[in-house]
C-alpha cells in the first residue's frame, strides 16, 4: 500500500507558475498609484461640490475606477510577495 503510494506521488510534477514573477511589483505600485489618484480625485469631487451641482454618476464613475486599480494592485501586491492565490 505505501509503496503505491509513494510510486503515486512520483508521478506528481512540481507546481511551475507560468508567468514571471519580475514584473508583478511594478505592475502592482502602478495600479495602487492610478488607484489612490483616482481615489483622491473622487474626494475632491465630492469635498467641493454641494448639493445642487452634485453629479452622482461622475462621482460613481471615479469610484469605480479607483476601485478597480486598487483591487488589481493588491492582487499584483500578493503576486510579488510570493503568495499565490
Amino acid at each position: 500500500m505505501e509503496e503505491e503510494l509513494i510510486a503515486d506521488l512520483k508521478l506528481y510534477k512540481p507546481f511551475s507558475m507560468p508567468l514571471h514573477r519580475a514584473p508583478f511589483g511594478f505592475l502592482a505600485s502602478i495600479c495602487l498609484c492610478l488607484g489612490l489618484g483616482f481615489a483622491g480625485w473622487f474626494m475632491a469631487t465630492v469635498v467641493t461640490s454641494n448639493k445642487y451641482n452634485k453629479n452622482i454618476p461622475v462621482e460613481l464613475i471615479y469610484a469605480g475606477i479607483a476601485s478597480i486599480f486598487m483591487s488589481l494592485g493588491i492582487v499584483m501586491m500578493l503576486l510579488a510577495n510570493g503568495v499565490w492565490i
